[in-house]
């Protein structure tokens, strides 16, 4: 008879890990940010575009990470675990919610929770130039060209807009 020696090193496979969870989106101004989100507390950003990418990090210590999922729609596989999805805000609360699984089927589920403010760019309307006793209802891309211009006039318009106005300016 022959006798064979081998050890056996066993070890408990955890969970896949889902990290540095970040939405990068365009807020009100037009300027770039990139809030990280924790799952634990709600974050709250005021945008104009409703477009926002969501960029993160799903890895498995032992297997390789075998599904990843955003909000229910697969992505594909990422082999270096860095995965990034395009979302759609509404206004008001949005869940996001990823979830990662392994090949051993464990899974893992991150949820944050996204309150966002709607600020659409402001309207101007009824814009109206009065010069002299003649007034004249102006639109967008209207051009007016006059043979004689008096030396006072009035020009008035409508600005609503529906979260706040910081400022406006007019240049004649």
């Amino acid at each position: 008879t022959e006798t064979f020696t081998f050890s056996l090193n066993l070890a408990k496979d955890p969970e896949p890990k889902i990290q540095s969870v970040a939405l990068a989106y365009t807020a009100t101004g037009g300027s770039s940010k990139t809030e990280t989100l924790n799952g634990l507390d709600t974050t709250t950003i005021t945008i104009s575009d409703t477009s926002a990418t969501l960029t993160f990090t799903a890895t498995d210590e032992i297997g390789q990470v075998v599904e990843v999922k955003v909000n229910d729609q697969a992505l594909d596989t990422a082999t270096d675990g860095r995965y990034t999805a395009t979302l759609t805000l509404n206004s008001g609360i949005n869940v996001i919610e990823i979830t990662a699984k392994d090949d051993a089927g464990q899974t893992t589920t991150f949820t944050a929770t996204v309150n966002v403010i709607l600020d659409k760019f402001p309207t101007i309307s009824a814009v109206t130039l009065t010069l002299g006793d003649q007034t004249y209802n102006l639109e967008t891309g209207t051009t007016l060209i006059l043979p004689d211009l008096p030396e006072t006039g009035l020009l008035s318009f409508l600005i609503a807009d529906d979260h706040q106005l910081s400022n406006y300016e007019v240049k004649v």
